[in-house]
């Protein structure tokens, strides 16, 4: 279990100029960003060393009260003796290197306070068999820097840029085993910029496109698994716009229609995978508006569809 003070963490990806797909960092984990505190809290001058219990009898947590507030190093136990955490108050602050312990001491979180209080430098969570599995920069209890995650070999599943606590620069996200790219492009002030490509999960190219201040913005184009595309459109701020045209997974065209600020308006084609119509009429703001005619694979005209239509609904 990872501590409640980590639950926040958001969590992103890695490096443009965009990677070639599939490009594995092989940068090997750093090791622990300082040795543990040592067993035995030291002397706080003028404070009471104090221990606390658990209602069962059991340590709870022990350490120096200077002046009623907890100094220096203080330790404390889950009720059957597992490790919590290890660090340094002074105050009511935490202050330099501290150690929280998951559950069992299977997930532990190692990093530094600065004298306000707040995450400063590397923080570092590694696994129950000593691995690193995440790795975050603070300044002044904000992310700067970058963020990044990894498998159990130590390879990145994602890294991410931040600056002031928001995403800022490139950024990668991997499959959970890193075997493939899901996601990758650029972060400015906590918004998506620049060209962006997403992956389908078993690799293949799903959609691709740019971003202007966080909005789709320009061509995009979106691919089925085996590689063919399902719709090339434009977008204006987020909103599709323009001609849309849409296929079947072996190429067949399937649509064409318009948009205006992201809805249909105008006229609507669409076709059986044989080329057959399949639609036919016009849009109003989303809506089936005026005469729509509809068409069965074999090329019947369906008059349980066809008719007349007033926003959306068939009146004949």
């Amino acid at each position: 279990m990872i501590h409640p003070a980590l639950l926040s963490l958001p969590l992103l990806f890695a490096s443009l100029p965009l990677p070639a797909k599939g490009t594995q960092d092989q940068t090997p984990p750093t090791p622990p960003p300082f040795e543990a505190p040592p067993d035995v809290a030291p002397d706080v001058e003028g404070g009471v060393f104090t221990r606390f219990y658990h209602e069962s009898g059991a340590l709870a947590r022990e350490g120096f009260l200077l002046d009623g507030a907890r100094s220096g190093v203080w330790k404390a136990w889950d009720e059957g003796g597992a490790r919590q955490y290890h660090g340094a108050f002074r105050g009511y602050r935490r202050v330099g290197p501290w150690i929280i312990y998951g559950k069992g001491a299977r997930s532990t979180t190692k990093g530094n306070y600065d004298d306000d209080g707040l995450r400063d430098g590397v923080w570092a969570i590694y696994g129950n068999r000593g691995d690193l599995r995440m790795r975050a920069v603070y300044r002044h209890g904000l992310l700067d820097g970058q963020l990044e995650r990894f498998t159990r070999g130590g390879k990145v599943v994602e890294r991410t840029g931040y600056k002031a606590g928001q995403k800022d620069g490139p950024s990668v996200r991997r499959s959970s085993g890193a075997k493939v790219v899901l996601e990758e492009g650029t972060w400015a002030s906590g918004k998506r910029v620049g060209p962006w490509r997403f992956y389908h999960p078993e690799g293949a190219l799903q959609r691709a496109g740019e971003y202007a201040a966080g909005l789709e913005q320009g061509e995009w184009i979106r691919y089925f698994d085996n590689g063919k595309r399902e719709s090339v459109g434009r977008f204006e701020a987020g909103r599709a716009v323009g001609e849309w045209v849409g296929y079947y997974k072996q190429g067949e065209r399937r649509f064409v229609g318009q948009f205006v600020d992201g809805a249909l308006e105008g006229p609507y084609t669409e076709w059986w995978p044989s080329g057959q119509p399949k639609a036919e009429g016009s849009y109003e703001r989303g809506l089936n508006e005026g005469i729509w005619k509809f068409w069965s694979r074999e090329g019947q005209l369906d008059d349980t569809k066809s008719g007349r239509y007033l926003k959306g609904e068939l009146v004949r």
